[in-house]
């Protein structure tokens, strides 16, 4: 797989005194441990102490020695490593395996010492401890300063120590303010605005704990952050069997995966795509050529002229493009049709992406010949179902660790070709849902008999990966819809996310000031993850509009999307020609967080900018219902200050200036 430009090739120095591999913006060390001794990224290091194995032997702790650890292969887009340790009683082998994006999978063997030579012939008189195993724990100490915030998906049974303060919905991402417990979930990352450390898991086959409740625990404390994971507290009982020949067990394997965040180099100007995604949530009832060859409402411009109009550049057509849901192939007449729209776009200048999701349609011609690729997680064995959509059919879910995935890739190479589309768009696929099918190597066989679940991590990974090397160099996007899940492993694979749509029943019901900032701030604002992200927005006035989306977005540095291709297209439209008349791309970022220079005397207006040559373009939002009226003071000197929406220029005194903004209205300003 090529790396298409994207990243630089890894580097890897291994002599006496370092054993490092070195990626875009990341630094990882493997001296004196046979895991991870340093993370930097960005030139900043995020664990306080090695990556470390705690665990006990005949009631006592585990004493290690004899390491070594080795470079297998280097190449531009793979470094292995190997390590070897052991204690009185067991040996750990460890394989390592470093990508250029960043991301590290690590396959840890334990097994019982076996006999030496010497011991063998009766040349050592010595003899071995008997084997003991009576804990097995791995802990990734990371810095305060960095572990600020955290996301747990899919958040089953976490448990916290403090009152967050967050509905159910909205405690997946948050702000770390103590200790975090937790029964086995497969994705976690902990992190703050800037950077941060993903771990993933893909099932917790052969854990073996006490407390099934608290088998995964953040604990934060004076120094440090912990992430801990407790794997065994007990002899693992694969081994039972051995019973006095316990020496020739099978090693048991624990699999797990890091990697530092950002995955890549965060675009220097990430609002140049200005979408439109058509059909989403505001529908279309015709179909989609008759609408765009159609005058828009009561005007005589075709939709097609008005979307070129006001800005748009990349046209995504939802789910009806095509008949049957999520399929590469298409009918007759929806194959001319679509090409059409392809053709006419292109006219003016504006990309076609299509929709994909993640569902097998019980339309599709080859459904009955393909259901074993179908997602199995529910307890009783049934498959999981999503849409009911027209024409009237089922859409059942697919799991992307079976077979699907590189029929897929194939048929969507040939579809990209012939229907000469600029990429794709992914509704939900990046997010790794449980499965159990057997069918297609799903889950894991427990010692009772039953089958326990696992998350096709790696899989959904490896078809992304591909997809983007494809998309990618074709000079197209790869756009997703990832909700509610940073799942950095396969967002490094896409150009852009869409986030929100887990948001809109909550605002609706109790308004936009039940979601917590601490929300939109780790899992939003996409500096974070390297990948830029817009907010999913469904109006529901007059509550919540459009407009009051942007007091969620901009401050962030992210847009809303819009669906709508009437006022929400208007609304973007303006705010794309104001970013466009500023020099994005040669500016800096400062954050409301890091911005000492604009004070406002309201603690609910938050001010956020990018500065150029001591010309800022500035987002000014009020994060609450009451209309405000409050003063904007900046520390350095300030000359002019404009209002881009309406004109209007503010008249200065002693480098202060007043304003009025409504509740959750966002103002943006040059000021200079």
């Amino acid at each position: 797989m090529k790396i298409s430009g994207t990243w630089s090739p890894l580097k890897t120095i291994e002599n006496r005194q370092e054993l490092k591999v070195t990626c875009d913006g990341r630094e990882y060390r493997f001296n004196d441990s046979p895991l991870l001794t340093s993370i930097m990224a960005d030139n900043e290091e995020i664990l306080t102490a090695p990556i470390r194995i705690i665990g006990e032997e005949h009631g006592k702790e585990m004493k290690f020695e004899d390491l070594c650890t080795f470079v297998h292969s280097a190449e531009d887009e793979k470094t292995i490593l190997c390590s070897s340790i052991q204690t009185d009683c067991v040996v750990f082998n460890t394989a390592i395996t470093v990508e250029f994006d960043g991301f590290i999978s690590y396959d840890v063997k334990i097994m019982p010492k076996g006999l030496t030579m010497e011991q063998c012939f009766l040349l050592d008189d010595n003899k071995p401890k008997e084997v003991s195993l009576d804990k097995l724990w791995i802990e990734i100490p990371l810095k305060n300063n960095i572990a600020q915030n955290y996301h747990v998906y899919p958040s089953n049974g976490v448990q916290y120590d403090w009152e967050t303060g967050a509905t159910q919905n909205f405690r997946k991402s948050g702000q770390l303010r103590g200790n975090i417990s937790m029964p086995f979930n497969p994705i976690i990352w902990l992190g703050n605005a800037e950077k941060g450390l993903s771990l993933f898991m893909e099932s917790d086959e052969h854990w073996q704990n006490k407390d099934t409740d608290r088998i995964i625990e953040i604990e934060k404390t004076e120094t440090e952050t912990i992430l801990r994971l407790k794997l065994l507290d007990s002899m693992p009982a694969e081994w039972a069997e051995y019973g006095e020949h316990l020496r020739n067990a099978k090693p048991v394997s624990f699999k797990f995966m890091l990697q530092a965040t950002p995955v890549k180099c965060f675009p220097k100007n990430p609002y140049e795509r200005k979408i439109l995604h058509i059909d989403c949530f505001k529908k279309i009832y015709e179909d989609y050529i008759d609408f765009l060859e159609s005058p828009f409402e009561d005007t005589d411009e075709v939709t097609y002229d008005r979307i070129k109009r006001l800005g748009v550049n990349t046209l995504i057509l939802h789910e009806k493009w095509n008949l049957y849901q999520n399929f590469w192939e298409m009918p007759v007449q929806t194959k001319i049709k679509t090409k059409k729209i392809v053709a006419e776009c292109h006219k003016r200048g504006i990309k076609v992406i299509p929709y994909f999701g993640f569902e097998l349609s019980s339309l599709n011609p080859w459904f009955s010949e393909s259901t074993d690729v179908l997602l199995d997680s529910d307890i009783g064995g049934s498959f999981s179902s999503a849409w009911y959509r027209r024409p009237w059919q089922r859409d059942y879910v697919v799991c992307y660790g079976s077979r699907w995935s590189n029929e897929f890739l194939e048929g969507f190479k040939k579809l990209y070709e012939e229907m000469e589309f600029d990429g794709i768009y992914l509704d939900s696929l990046l997010k790794p849902k449980a499965c159990k099918n057997s069918q297609h190597g799903c889950g894991y066989e427990k010692p009772d008999g039953s089958r326990g679940l696992s998350y096709p991590i790696t899989a959904t990974r490896e078809f992304m990966k591909q997809l983007y090397a494809f998309v990618n160099e074709k000079g197209g996007t790869v756009t997703s819809h990832l909700s509610d899940c940073m799942n950095t492993a396969s967002l490094s694979f896409v150009h852009l996310n869409w986030d929100g749509e887990n948001m809109q029943t909550s605002i609706k019901q109790k308004g936009p000031a039940s979601i917590p900032q601490e929300l939109i701030l780790t899992q939003y604002s996409g500096r974070n993850m390297g990948v830029p992200v817009e907010m999913l927005a469904y109006e529901y006035p007059p509550n919540w509009t459009f407009d009051k989306a942007l007091s969620f977005s901009l401050i962030y540095g992210i847009l809303p999307r819009p669906n709508d291709t009437g006022k929400p297209l208007e609304i973007m439209s303006k705010i794309w020609r104001i970013i466009d008349n500023f020099s994005i791309d040669k500016a800096v970022w400062i954050p409301y967080y890091k911005n000492n220079e604009l004070i406002a005397n309201h603690k609910n207006v938050y001010i956020s900018y990018y500065e150029h040559n001591n010309d800022k373009l500035v987002f000014i939002s009020n994060l609450s219902e009451k209309d405000i009226t409050c003063s904007i003071h900046s520390v350095n000197s300030i000359a002019c200050v404009i209002n881009c929406l309406s004109s209007r220029e503010y008249q200065v005194t002693d480098n202060q200036f007043d304003t009025e903004i409504k509740g959750f209205e966002t103002q943006i300003y040059r000021i200079e």
